[in-house]
């Protein structure tokens, strides 16, 4: 995911990762998912920083809001694949768009 970001002037500004369960959100705009990735470290909230400067946060990270350098991100993320000790063949999955 980074080196799409670099390679398209995008900065990733992670906003919260890992979460233990239970404990409530500081500033959530939606309510947390009781089995959410983060309470297994494996999700990031980000906003994203365009090479123009623009900087796109939850409520603007909707399609039709996004900047097409930013909606490339996007689908360049989403068709990746990868595999670990816990997943085979996945692709990450973008909760907001």
């Amino acid at each position: 995911m980074n080196d799409i970001a670099l390679s398209r002037g995008i900065k990733i500004d992670i906003t919260s990762a890992a979460r233990p369960a239970g404990q409530p959100v500081k500033g959530a705009k939606v309510d947390p998912a009781k089995d959410s990735f983060h309470h297994v470290g494996r999700a990031v909230d980000v906003n994203l920083v365009d090479k123009d400067g623009n900087r796109y946060k939850f409520d603007d990270l909707m399609p039709g809001n996004l900047s097409e350098n930013i909606q490339g991100f996007v689908a360049d993320v989403k068709a990746l694949r990868f595999s670990t000790s816990v997943d085979t063949d996945r692709a990450p999955r973008w909760g907001r768009i």
